[in-house]
């Protein structure tokens, strides 16, 4: 009986230390940006974009660029989506636009841009992005 008893403490602790394992790995992979999931509006708003999507927990809709932000951009460990497939006319890359700083962060985009008119820089993307009205 006890030779079963300290195999299933065993198998149980060795589940538990893999599950751990998974979980981290999971947290490892945490993408900034992600195409809606769920239902989207049939509309086109004046960016050519649905103007609602569904997203995944912790993420928002940007009307502006059709995609899922991560609410909390601390959480996330890379970009996600290729910043060059963003086609939205309210969405321009920064770079070609405005006046940025050298560094790069941790989404490979400058921490910092003057972007023109009312549009708002987004370090995640490394585009000026114009609010939808």
């Amino acid at each position: 009986m006890a030779k079963i008893q300290s195999l299933l403490k065993t198998i149980g602790t060795s589940f538990i230390a893999l599950h751990m394992t998974s979980a981290a790995i999971a947290q490892e992979n945490v993408p900034a940006v992600v195409k809606p999931q769920g239902i989207c509006t049939m509309d086109y708003n004046q960016c050519g974009n649905s103007s609602i999507c569904g997203c995944p927990d912790g993420y928002q809709y940007n009307a502006a660029i059709g995609y899922c932000i991560i609410s909390e951009t601390d959480n996330a460990s890379m970009a996600g989506v290729d910043k060059r497939g963003i086609k939205s006319s309210c969405s321009i890359k920064a770079s070609s636009v405005a006046a940025c700083t050298r560094d790069i962060n941790r989404f490979g985009n400058p921490s910092v841009c003057n972007c023109p008119g009312t549009t708002e820089y987004n370090e995640v993307l490394g585009h000026c992005i114009d609010s939808v009205r």
